[in-house]
């Protein structure tokens, strides 16, 4: 972690009140491959990128679900897509009922 300059607010709070951006670019990445029995799981987010370097990813519901500097030479998509994929680990998988055959 870089010192912080006295005077200077964080980079987060730059970004905090930097102005909602009109608009978010949506992204979604595969967390889970098909199966025979299921079909591939997916998560789905939007992110936009400070002026500073920091990106905001966001959940569908407008819930910002991570925010991290860019570090130089880094692609936003590809960060961005590390951060759904390590977010979507922490929720519970949806209960699945085998099918026992009868009513």
């Amino acid at each position: 972690m870089r010192p912080r300059i006295a005077g200077r607010p964080r980079r987060s709070e730059d970004c905090a009140r930097a102005p909602e951006p009109e608009e978010w670019t949506n992204c979604s990445v595969t967390i889970q491959d098909a199966t025979d029995d299921d079909p591939s799981g997916i998560e789905e987010g939007q992110y936009y990128a400070c002026a500073d370097g920091e990106l905001v990813v966001r959940d569908l519901d407008g819930r910002v679900i991570a925010r991290q500097l860019l570090g130089r030479g880094d692609d936003p998509l590809t960060v961005v897509k590390r951060l759904l994929r390590k977010t979507a680990s922490r929720r519970p998988a949806p209960l699945v009922f085998p099918d026992a055959g009868y009513a």
